[in-house]
């Protein structure tokens, strides 16, 4: 998609350059002054740029105008801030990522309560009423099913270590949730040594692999629920010469993940679709804005993504969804 948008530095981050044409603004090509939304996505990164990207199709084949802002970290303080300061704009809808399921309630109802047509994408909060919609990965559908790519890597039985973002997330919680029921239900030699949350920071994700290793040197395998902890963790493999020593499951597809899925790095990765959660979330508050009554939760599908299907036609949509759409 070819738009033309101002480009936006939020919160101290300037997109890289590969990525700038998901970093801005952009007007539709209609009748834009009409209609105004606000995205607050979770952090910068590739999965949230896609995410935009399906935004800005939506708010384009609309007429609408669209502005997206990225916290320079996945913190919910962070987050607060830019949805308050794009609240202040008063736009007509509001597609937000929450980060945290109770730290944004009074920002969020805030919104709510202004008029404008709040969405939630990726992500829910424990009070959901104050959004008109949901667009939503089932993430403990998506935890079970990474379970079932690890116990298959490992062979069914070994030391596994999870790495999360931070708690405190619905989609980390229900991640994090949903592979540990699904071991304990069914794979009962895979011993889960506990969580780690590394701030969505790669070097952090790093230390907590190699810690886990100095500790557990038959470490079997690696349970990674987000883009960079996967990065800095798949580094930190490749670096001690553990490649197909150590598995990891990991989720979505960055295209440094996608290398490490084909380098065996990374066994699998659990594939959401955040370009089709933008479209569908702006779709929403559209219906919204509009006076017709938004479909309370949408469910986007997930594909648990290896080596052996990632050339799959389905699949290879997933993945360059982003290059696509932008």
């Amino acid at each position: 998609m070819k738009t033309t948008r101002s480009v936006h530095v939020i919160a101290g981050v300037a997109c890289l350059a590969l990525a700038a044409t998901a970093c801005g603004s952009s007007e539709g090509s209609d009748s834009g002054d009409s209609v105004s939304i606000s995205v607050v996505t979770g952090s910068a990164g590739a999965y949230y740029e896609a995410m935009a990207c399906g935004a800005e199709k939506a708010a384009k084949a609309a007429g609408a105008k669209i502005d997206v802002q990225y916290p320079d970290a996945y913190d919910p303080t962070k987050s607060e801030s830019l949805i308050r300061s794009a609240s202040v704009k008063q736009p007509d809808a509001m597609v937000v990522v929450p980060t945290d399921a109770t730290a944004l309630t009074s920002a969020l109802s805030s919104v709510a309560s202004s008029g404008t047509k709040l969405v939630f994408a990726d992500q829910t909060t424990d009070d959901p009423s104050v959004a008109v919609s949901q667009v939503l990965t089932d993430n403990e559908a998506a935890g079970a099913a990474a379970a079932d790519a690890m116990a298959d890597a490992i062979g069914g039985k070994g030391k596994v270590i999870i790495d999360g973002a931070a708690p405190g997330s619905s989609a980390v919680d229900e991640r994090v949730n949903g592979f540990k029921d699904q071991m304990a239900e069914n794979y009962p030699d895979v011993d889960v040594l506990g969580v780690e949350y590394s701030q969505s920071d790669a070097s952090k994700a790093r230390s907590i692999i190699n810690g886990t290793l100095a500790k557990h040197p038959d470490l079997a395998g690696v349970y990674v629920i987000y883009e960079t902890g996967a990065i800095g963790i798949g580094s930190a493999i490749k670096a001690g010469g553990l490649t197909g020593k150590v598995k990891m499951v990991g989720f979505d597809t960055a295209p440094t993940i996608i290398e490490m899925l084909e380098e065996g790095v990374v066994t699998a990765t659990v594939a959401q679709q955040p370009a089709q959660m933008g479209e569908l979330a702006v779709e929403q508050a559209l219906k919204a804005i509009d006076g017709e009554e938004a479909d309370a939760e949408v469910s986007v599908p997930f594909t648990v993504v290896t080596k052996d299907n990632l050339e799959d036609k389905d699949v290879q949509a997933i993945v360059n969804a982003s290059a696509n759409q932008c």
